[in-house]
């Protein structure tokens, strides 16, 4: 048998005593008053959760003077007025009716949510000239109890019990409805409960975000998680706002989930290759949720709940490495062009990588600082990181075909067409490494727009995240497989240039050409650079197969911790690409020297290096000046 609440206290409510003689409402019904300087304004209301059930709404356009009554941040006041001036304003006592919907909606018991009701509809469990509270937010399990008429809800409150919080309303079937606040969970041992995200009356909207909507409910059949419920017939509770600031989205049963008929989530575990099962207590495994964003509706979704305060330090860590990795590639940048490093092929092809990176980063750095976004801004933001990120891949790959090419072309005009030659070659180059990933871009974007391909490979960008979603197959498909190929096509291109690297070196060797030896070393260095920095991409496409695993394993401590380093490693890479092309002797000794810090500069070391360096487009060819061991960065 139900609790019931006091109902005796509904007369009480209803009394002339919790009256006022008042007959018009300020504003009108989704307004309140702002007063400014002595003149009263109408704004948009910031709490729908408190009405005037008036004869008359927007007096204040209606009439010169009077009297009227509204609120003002939240605060009920009598307003006395003259042509939109001030005279006196008096609060009132906030004595609330506790109804469980809006005005002029009804109470929907199958969803547990409010439909508007006919324009011509009267409120029926209302008089005039009384103030609303709408619905129980605060609540974690409500329980509703239904009367056919007004004898029955007398007859019920007879029935002395201790109160709580409630609300009352009138339903579909124009029958009564008090839906009780309760305490414990023991309802739940009763029926089954389904765990709500937002509190009563909310849902999400613009992401994870709870607000008041009051006509989205919960809805169990017809929806894609349906077939995953035992006996979705049974009667059912709902615990409201289980505590998921943080949730991920199953579109599909893709980890084999089921609901069942005790309440139970049981789902299958991909770390520990078993089924787990959540007790309806514990409210921070899934939830229920109708979702908007930007006007568009996105229905009913089963999302699996996460904690925030790992995601909170996450951001935290990775916010600052991103920060400092930004300062480091620009940095590389000055230098470059100070040196004029920026005139050879490879200083080109280094700065176009570093131009990627800063936007990957800035980028990032961006979407964590505002994660309150509209769903334009949040593709606008995906498609960005899909883009910068597939460049930086392209450029390294240009890099490794560039030192095979280097490699591979044993002999080199001088002049204006060796120039001509190299300009074009980076022609070639631009386009390989920003026209591939926009090419790739545009068609993620036509796939997520046409929507032709199967669910199971289709992409969706800026959605519930501002980026690929890992809720299928596409984030595999579109985004690490291609990172994959750049990285096998580095590692073939650098077993090719070090086998013929081995050849060179020997037939140097038996020729004794010194000539060909300080290209040699030259270009050996550079293949040193680009195999250093290929293996950085390659432990940041690890560190990005390994956090899209662990998206599934939110609830695992270590999973949560390692997910923190690996992306922290992810977002230093500025740090290392710094390391690796600046904190180098040779490098460290030039910058002295233009800077004017080095002591007694070589005249003519220094002539040959620019001449050379202009001559062949790449690093200078002079011994005693290529040295490229590393070297800890000094003051």
């Amino acid at each position: 048998m139900l609790t019931p609440v006091v109902l005796f206290l509904i007369p009480y409510l209803i009394s002339p005593s919790h009256q006022m003689n008042f007959t018009a409402k300020c504003c009108k019904s989704t307004h309140e008053v702002q007063v400014s300087k002595s003149v009263l304004r109408c704004s948009a209301t910031t709490n729908t959760r408190l009405q005037i059930n008036a004869k008359e709404e927007d007096f204040l356009q209606t009439a010169s003077e009077g009297e009227c009554v509204d609120f003002e941040k939240d605060q009920l006041f009598l307003f006395k007025f003259k042509n939109s001036t001030l005279e006196t304003k008096t609060a009132q006592p906030n004595k609330f009716v506790p109804k469980c919907c809006p005005l002029k909606h009804l109470y929907n018991r199958e969803t547990r949510s409010c439909i508007k009701a006919a324009e011509n509809y009267t409120e029926s469990v209302l008089e005039n000239n009384q103030f609303v509270k709408v619905g129980l937010p605060q609540c974690r399990v409500i329980v509703d109890e239904i009367f056919l008429n007004s004898n029955e809800m007398r007859e019920w409150t007879s029935k002395v019990v201790k109160g709580g919080s409630y609300c009352y309303d009138q339903d579909v079937n124009r029958q009564f409805v008090v839906r009780e606040c309760r305490e414990g969970l023991n309802v739940c041992e009763e029926k089954r409960c389904f765990k709500k995200c937002c509190p009563d009356g909310q849902s999400y909207v613009e992401g994870a975000h709870c607000k008041d909507t009051y006509v989205q409910g919960i809805q169990l059949k017809g929806q894609r998680y349906s077939p995953y419920i035992v006996d979705i017939d049974d009667d059912f509770e709902v615990l409201y706002g289980v505590g998921c600031p943080n949730v991920s989205i199953r579109l599909n049963n893709t980890i084999q989930y089921t609901i069942q008929k005790n309440g139970s989530y049981t789902f299958y575990h991909n770390f520990t290759s078993k089924f787990e099962e959540h007790h309806y207590s514990k409210f921070n495994s899934y939830c229920l949720e109708y979702a908007t964003k930007n006007n568009k509706s996105y229905g009913y979704h089963l999302f699996v709940c996460f904690e925030s305060s790992p995601l909170e330090s996450k951001f935290a860590l990775t916010l600052w490495s991103k920060i400092v990795s930004c300062i480091c590639l620009l940095m590389t940048i000055i230098v470059y062009f100070v040196l004029g490093e920026h005139k050879s092929t490879f200083g080109k092809i280094l700065i176009n990588y570093c131009v990627a990176m800063i936007c990957l980063m800035t980028t990032l750095t961006v979407a964590h600082l505002d994660r309150k976004n509209t769903q334009l801004e949040c593709k606008i933001r995906g498609y960005l990181l899909i883009f910068f990120n597939i460049s930086a891949f392209a450029w390294v790959n240009v890099m490794s075909l560039d030192i095979w090419w280097t490699f591979g072309t044993p002999k080199r005009t001088i002049g204006s067409a060796q120039k001509k030659k190299d300009l074009k070659k980076f022609f070639l180059y631009f386009i390989y490494g920003w026209g591939l990933p926009l090419f790739h871009s545009l068609l993620i974007l036509i796939f997520d727009t046409v929507k032709v391909l199967p669910e199971s490979i289709q992409p969706h960008v800026g959605i519930f995240k501002c980026f690929l979603e890992n809720r299928n197959y596409s984030r595999t498909i579109f985004f690490l497989i291609p990172q994959l190929t750049f990285q096998m096509i580095n590692i073939g291109l650098f077993i090719k240039t070090i086998v013929y690297c081995i050849k060179v070196k020997n037939e140097i060797r038996k020729m004794n050409d010194s000539v060909r030896t300080g290209k040699y070393n030259a270009d050996k260095g550079r293949l040193v650079l680009v195999v250093k920095l290929a293996v950085i991409m390659g432990i940041v496409w690890t560190c990005e197969v390994a956090t899209a695993f662990f998206d599934n394993m939110k609830e695992m401590e270590f999973t949560r911790k390692l997910e923190i380093v690996m992306d922290t490693i992810t977002c230093l890479q500025g740090v290392f690409i710094f390391l690796i092309f600046i904190c180098k002797k040779r490098t460290t000794t030039g910058l002295k020297n233009k800077l004017g810090f080095g002591g007694k500069r070589n005249v003519g070391g220094s002539m040959s290096v620019t001449q050379t360096s202009q001559v062949n487009g790449h690093y200078p060819m002079t011994k005693t000046l290529t040295s490229l061991s590393m070297t800890e960065c000094k003051s």
